[in-house]
């Protein structure tokens, strides 16, 4: 299963992906995971589950509703969590198999207005480190990107951490 916005040019890739949401990945992730669909067997195996997903809404703390902190939590943590939990099942039953989760910069460093993003890339390092040392003896791969801007301010963030 694929699942990004266009730009698919192998026909392979493109017989099994589509272009789709945030939330209706989950719905392929479903049809992959069983073993009665046609659509799962004719899919067969997940070798690599790629999620490079989040949104940010940008404030002081003391700005952001709940309903903010909810948005944020539900697509980068709970999101994360539910991809990477369907994709480690299909992996360890074939044995082999590579989660990537992309969690930026801020999964390490604090970032001042981006307070809930950066408390859910935190939540996904964490998530990422503790999966990728329960799955080491069952073949299955997991690694944690944490990419950043080099701006000046951010080496002087970095420089002062």
């Amino acid at each position: 299963m694929v699942c990004g916005k266009g730009g698919l040019k192998d026909e392979q890739v493109q017989k099994h992906s589509r272009d789709c949401d945030w939330w209706s990945f989950w719905d392929g992730m479903r049809t992959l995971r069983s073993t009665k669909s046609e659509r799962g067997r004719a899919m067969g195996q997940l070798d690599c589950m790629f999620n490079n997903a989040g949104i940010s809404i940008t404030g002081e703390v003391r700005d952001m509703t709940s309903d903010h902190w909810h948005r944020v939590i539900d697509i980068n943590s709970l999101g994360s969590h539910y991809g990477a939990t369907y994709a480690y099942s299909l992996m360890i039953k074939q044995g082999f198999g590579h989660i990537v989760n992309v969690a930026c910069l801020a999964g390490l460093i604090g970032y001042p207005i981006e307070i809930a993003y950066t408390t859910t890339k935190y939540a996904l390092v964490g998530l990422l480190t503790s999966l990728r040392i329960e799955a080491a003896d069952l073949g299955v791969k997991v690694s944690v990107v944490c990419l950043c801007f080099l701006l000046k301010r951010v080496s002087s963030i970095l420089y002062l951490y």
